[in-house]
């Protein structure tokens, strides 16, 4: 398990929003879910739906929120489609890091990606992560 994702773009906006995208259960439908239930704090619910036909199918039902510091870091479990069973059904999950650093009026975030297996599985589900995470981070509005 020594695969590790790192995304970070900067966003045009302050760090209160910016780490809004990541905590709050409308506006982290950026992440193209259809409906969430986040808790704000460790041990709470980090749970995304795609399918609302059924919510354990597409989702990240179950996970949780291992670190929260408003503004400043988010860590949470993260499961995959069910194209990518093995991440499902892994212990310990996968987990995504989240840091927000002000800079000026706009915020660096870096999100880190971690727990990969070593198997072809495993390879076709962090490639596949790698790039859904970079497609959605290029359709922010980004600082220059």
């Amino acid at each position: 398990m020594n695969k590790v994702i790192h995304v970070n773009r900067t966003l045009k906006c302050p760090v209160e929003e910016a780490f809004t995208y990541f905590s709050d259960n409308e506006k982290v439908k950026w992440m193209t879910c259809l409906d969430a239930d986040i808790d704000d704090f460790i041990g709470g619910k980090y749970e995304l739906f795609w399918n609302l036909e059924n919510r354990d199918e597409d989702s990240t039902a179950g996970c949780k929120i291992l670190a929260y510091i408003p503004y400043e870091f988010i860590a949470f479990e993260w499961k995959g489609p069910s194209i990518f069973p093995v991440m499902n059904y892994a212990v310990p999950l996968t987990v995504c890091s989240v840091s927000f650093i002000p800079k000026g009026s706009n915020t660096d975030i870096h999100l880190f990606s971690s727990g990969w297996g070593d198997s072809p599985e495993w390879d076709k589900a962090a490639e596949y992560f790698y790039n859904v995470w970079n497609k959605l981070f290029d359709a922010w509005e980004i600082a220059e």
